[in-house]
């Protein structure tokens, strides 16, 4: 009866809202941040630790994804001007239709980058 615990579990089946803020990201940046969301969209990473004793199972659903490019003052203004908006309403600036799709690509990128440096590292130990 008085065993004792020194750690804390959340009920199976609780829910959170995550909001992740990336700014100032080249594309391979967000592929890599892309990458470790879908092991998560895939029920494949575990957060906190006893993973091993079957804690710590997450699963992202219900991705959504505004991305606005900085270097494109239009947008960014659209964007801050939303932001400040009262009772906003319709689609947020920079709001992707395709979440999926929009991941995928960036991290195409990423995988396109690391294999053009993995050729340029064998050419010059080639040499």
């Amino acid at each position: 009866d008085h065993l004792k615990f020194d750690f804390e579990v959340v009920p199976p089946g609780s829910k959170f809202e995550m909001k992740i803020i990336a700014e100032n990201t080249d594309d391979a940046e967000l592929g890599l941040l892309f990458m470790a969301l879908r092991q998560l969209e895939k029920d494949e990473m575990t957060i906190g630790g006893m993973a091993s004793r079957g804690l710590g199972g997450v699963k992202l659903t219900n991705v959504s994804i505004q991305h606005v490019n900085g270097r494109n003052s239009d947008a960014l203004l659209d964007y801050l001007a939303y932001q400040h908006k009262s009772g906003k309403e319709g689609v947020p600036p920079g709001q992707v239709a395709d979440p999926a799709a929009f991941m995928q690509q960036k991290i195409d990128v990423l995988v396109k980058q690391l294999k053009r440096r993995g050729d340029d590292d064998a050419q010059v130990s080639g040499e």
